[in-house]
C-alpha cells in the first residue's frame, strides 16, 4: 500500500513538472515575437509599429518553419512584399477619345504639271529656284522652236495668199495655239505678219515650283543625267532647266504646288482599324502652336497600313487660303469615337515595361507581376483589355512595387 502511494506521487510531481514547462514555453514564444519591416529586415523590433526608414508597416518575423517563409524565399525580381493599397477592375462608360500625330501635307488634286508644247531650246528662264512662289500668268520659260517658226510661216501665207479661206487659216491658229501661243501672241503675229523666233510658257496656276525635268541638256548631249549635276544645282530649278538646254515636246518641266488646299494625315494606330471610319470628327492643334485649334471631320481612310503594319492614314482635307497652314506642320490630333463601356483601373496601377505593361496581383502576402493589354487612356484612367480577372487585386501604385535598381521579370507562364 504504501508502495502504491510513493508511485502516485512520482507521476503527480511530472505531471506538474511537465505543465510548467509548457507554460514557460508558451512565454518565452510571446516574449520572442520580433517585428520586422518587409522591405528593410534589418528594422526590428518586440512592439507593432511603423519602420523608421519608409514608414511602412510592420510584419511579424514568422519562425523558421518552411511554410511560412515559401512566399519570402521566391525570387526577389518576381514578386514583391509589401502592404502597398491595391484595387480592382471598375466597369464603366467613358468618352472614346483617342490621340494621334501627324502632319500638313500637299493636296494631291492640287499638284499641277508644267508641259513643253513644243521641241526646241531654252532661250531665257524666268524662275530659278526650287519652291519660289509664282502665280497664274508668271512667266516661267522662253522656248526657241523650229517646229514653232514653221507653223507661224504657214500661218503668215495663208494670210497674205489667201485670205479669203478662213477655214484653212482657222485651223492655222488652232495648231499654233496647240504649240503655246497665246491670243496676245496671235493677234500680233496676224498684225505684223512677223514670225516669232519662241514661245513663252507661263504659269496656268498658283502656288509654288517645283522642277522635275531630270535630262535637260545642252547641245546634243541627250544622254546626259541628273546624276552628272551637282549636289548643290540638283537643289536649284536654273541647274536643271538651264539656258542652251534643249527640251521635247510634252516634257515635263515644271509642277506647281498649290497650297490653297492641303490634307492633314493622321497617324493612326492600326489597332484602331475597325473603328475608324469616315466622318469622325477630329480636333487638331500644332506642335508649334502656329495656328489656333481647328475641329473638322475624317474625309479619308486609306485601305492599306504602312509596310511595318503599324499605322494607317486618314486624311482630313482642310482649306487655306491664308496659308496658315505650312507644308511639313507637326500637328497632334484627337478623334471622338463616342462613348464606350469597360474595365478600368488607375492609370498608376500600370507600369510600361517597353513596349509590354504589368500590373502587380495581389496573392495572400505577396504581389506577382503579370503582363496586361491595356486600351483607350482616359481622365487618369486606363482601360484593360485582358490580363486580369474580376474581383483580381491589383497594386494601386506600381511604381512604388519596382526599386530603381532591379527589373521586374515576369514569370514564364505570364509570357506571351
Amino acid at each position: 500500500m504504501k508502495r502504491v502511494r510513493l508511485v502516485l506521487i512520482a507521476l503527480i510531481l511530472v505531471a506538474v513538472s511537465c505543465a510548467g514547462d509548457r507554460q514557460n514555453g508558451s512565454a518565452e514564444s510571446v516574449t520572442d515575437q520580433v517585428y520586422t519591416c518587409p522591405m528593410h529586415p534589418e528594422i526590428e523590433s518586440d512592439q507593432p509599429g511603423n519602420c523608421p526608414k519608409c514608414n511602412m508597416k510592420l510584419v511579424l518575423k514568422q519562425g523558421t518553419e518552411n511554410s511560412d517563409l515559401e512566399y519570402l524565399l521566391q525570387p526577389t525580381n518576381e514578386f514583391v512584399v509589401s502592404e502597398i493599397n491595391t484595387t480592382t477592375l471598375v466597369r464603366q462608360k467613358v468618352k472614346y477619345l483617342i490621340r494621334v500625330d501627324g502632319s500638313i501635307n500637299y493636296d494631291l488634286q492640287e499638284i499641277h504639271a508644267v508641259t513643253s508644247r513644243v521641241s526646241g531650246r531654252v532661250e531665257k528662264l524666268y524662275v530659278y529656284a526650287e519652291f519660289e512662289p509664282v502665280k497664274k500668268g508668271q512667266k516661267l520659260v522662253e522656248i526657241y522652236s523650229e517646229e514653232l517658226v514653221t507653223e507661224q510661216e504657214n500661218y503668215i501665207f495663208l494670210l497674205t495668199s489667201d485670205a479669203e479661206n478662213t477655214n484653212l487659216i482657222h485651223a492655222a491658229e488652232k495648231r499654233l495655239e496647240l504649240l503655246g501661243m497665246d491670243h496676245d501672241q496671235l493677234a500680233k503675229l496676224k498684225e505684223n505678219k512677223t514670225s516669232i523666233a519662241s514661245v513663252v510658257i507661263k504659269s496656268p496656276y498658283t502656288g509654288h515650283l517645283h522642277s522635275t525635268v531630270q535630262n535637260a541638256t545642252t547641245g546634243n548631249e541627250m544622254n546626259t543625267t541628273m546624276s552628272a549635276l551637282p549636289t548643290t544645282e540638283k537643289n536649284n530649278a536654273a541647274a536643271w532647266l538651264r539656258e542652251g538646254a534643249y527640251v521635247s515636246k510634252g516634257e515635263n518641266l515644271f509642277s506647281i504646288y498649290s497650297t490653297r488646299k492641303v490634307w492633314a494625315i493622321l497617324n493612326i494606330p492600326a489597332a484602331y482599324l475597325g473603328e475608324i471610319k469616315t466622318g469622325i470628327p477630329v480636333k487638331i492643334w500644332f506642335s508649334a502652336g502656329e495656328t489656333d485649334t481647328v475641329y473638322a471631320s475624317i474625309n479619308y481612310v486609306e485601305p492599306v497600313v504602312n509596310e511595318s503594319g503599324n499605322t494607317l492614314r486618314a486624311r482630313v482635307y482642310l482649306t487655306n487660303p491664308d496659308d496658315q497652314f505650312k507644308i511639313g506642320s507637326l500637328l497632334n490630333a484627337e478623334l471622338d469615337l463616342g462613348e464606350k463601356e469597360g474595365y478600368f483601373v488607375p492609370e498608376t496601377a500600370v507600369v510600361s515595361l517597353g513596349n509590354k505593361q504589368a500590373v502587380f496581383i495581389k496573392q495572400d502576402h505577396i504581389f506577382v507581376s503579370r503582363i496586361v493589354h491595356t486600351g483607350m487612356k482616359r481622365d487618369g484612367l486606363v482601360e484593360i483589355i485582358s490580363g486580369i480577372s474580376e474581383g483580381e487585386k491589383i497594386a494601386v501604385n506600381a511604381q512604388m512595387m519596382v526599386d530603381s535598381e532591379s527589373f521586374i521579370k515576369i514569370p514564364v507562364e505570364n509570357k506571351e
